[in-house]
């Protein structure tokens, strides 16, 4: 009797541990369901990370001579003539000197201009060493023979626009350089 007494207490205990153990679990997964459904639905309602992308910086705008800023993509800029454009000029520190293909040096000193507002000159300023580098490889790639015509410092000017805004894009996205001065230019 007394085994058959021990056989239904067991028998008893078995299903409450069973019990007890399916309303843990139970309440478990229903924390873990209602945490997820927010997660979710917070993360639907932000925006999700899959549909914000990588930023797209602000770019400079055109700054007109009243002191009215135009974004630089938009329609309007297309229509705006450039003499109704405020020009910023902005000199670079120290001369650049450099020897130059096929024997000479070359000497400049160098000025840019911009429409655009601050962040050009700003940008140019910013990333000083990689603008100078760029500077100084194009110059040293000239001859002295061209670069002692007008014809051919010129080209170098255009040349260094092309180069100084390339360097912009690849450090800020944007260029804005609109002009390229020589303001002292030595060959020998």
């Amino acid at each position: 009797m007394a085994d058959s007494n021990n056989a239904e207490q067991q028998a008893d205990e078995a299903p409450k541990k069973g019990g007890k153990m399916k309303k843990v679990i139970m309440l478990v997964l229903g924390i873990t369901l209602v945490g997820g459904v927010s997660a979710a639905g917070g993360f639907y309602f932000a925006g999700g990370a899959a549909e914000q992308g990588p930023k797209k910086p602000e770019l400079p705008k055109l700054v007109l001579k009243d002191g009215t800023e135009v974004e630089s993509d938009s329609t309007k800029s297309a229509t705006i003539d450039p003499k109704e454009l405020q020009v910023t000029y902005h000199q670079m520190e120290n001369a650049f000197t450099t020897n130059l293909y096929g024997g000479g040096f070359a000497q400049a000193e160098i000025a840019v201009s911009t429409p655009y507002d601050k962040r050009v000159i700003d940008a140019i300023e910013e990333h000083d060493i990689a603008v100078r580098s760029a500077i100084v490889m194009k110059l040293a790639a000239g001859d002295s023979a061209t670069l002692e015509t007008l014809d051919g410092k010129k080209a170098m000017a255009g040349e260094l626009k092309e180069v100084i805004n390339e360097t912009l894009r690849e450090k800020t996205g944007f260029g804005g350089v609109d002009q390229v001065y020589f303001t002292k230019f030595v060959v020998q």
